[in-house]
């Protein structure tokens, strides 16, 4: 029964797009500093992103990195440090209080990741490759029409609400942040977190078995 495989694609899409990552971490992390609504564009770039890159595997790119993962490994590389860059924004991001002004609100506003930060995540993230490659291979020739197609459609939708759950619940942490060392703090959490994804990721990609 088509249902079946749909469930399948449904519990395959939100056990990816749920769990923590960078992705998450940056999303929870706008919302708290920002509000909820200004996290919309990174979930958005990071929802787009990797929808854009199911469909780029599932039209064949996985085998040309099968073939040549001398790519895959820089590309392991260039995230990293994508990611390291974005925690040391984080990190150096100047604190909102109440009594810093508009002139504060807005140099601080200029440091807010966007949508290009959050589908730039997806798509130097190694591990997001690994994954588009083995949703599309479980699911690219299942027995519903226009499988692929389905199941990035799926996929669209439960990242979308997944990295909004990630917004929301930095938004609930917001008022309880907005004290100049609490939101440091949580900054400074965020940013260790991300660094250590980060370093997390080269040594499986170059040193575990």
């Amino acid at each position: 029964m088509h249902y079946s495989i749909w469930m399948a694609m449904f519990g395959f899409a939100l056990s990816m797009s749920i769990s923590p990552g960078p992705v998450n971490m940056l999303i929870i992390a706008t919302a708290a500093q920002w509000g909820t609504r200004r996290a919309w564009a990174v979930v958005s770039g990071a929802t787009i992103g990797f929808t854009l890159l199911l469909a780029v595997v599932g039209w064949g790119l996985a085998g040309l990195l099968q073939r040549h993962p001398l790519w895959l490994q820089t590309m392991g590389v260039v995230g990293a440090l994508f990611i390291v860059f974005m925690a040391w924004k984080l990190i150096s991001t100047p604190v909102l209080d109440q009594a810093d002004g508009e002139a504060a609100h807005t140099e601080s506003s200029e440091e807010m990741p966007g949508f290009v930060h959050g589908f730039l995540l997806q798509w130097l993230n190694p591990k997001a490759w690994i994954a588009a490659a083995a949703g599309t291979a479980l699911f690219a020739q299942a027995a519903v029409p226009h499988a692929l197609w389905t199941f990035i459609g799926i996929y669209f939708v439960v990242c979308y609400a997944s990295l909004a759950v990630w917004a929301w619940a930095g938004g609930v942490l917001s008022p309880f942040l907005q004290q100049g060392q609490r939101m440091r703090g949580f900054n400074v959490l965020m940013g260790v977190l991300l660094c250590l994804t980060a370093v997390f990721m080269l040594w499986q990609q170059f040193f575990s078995a």
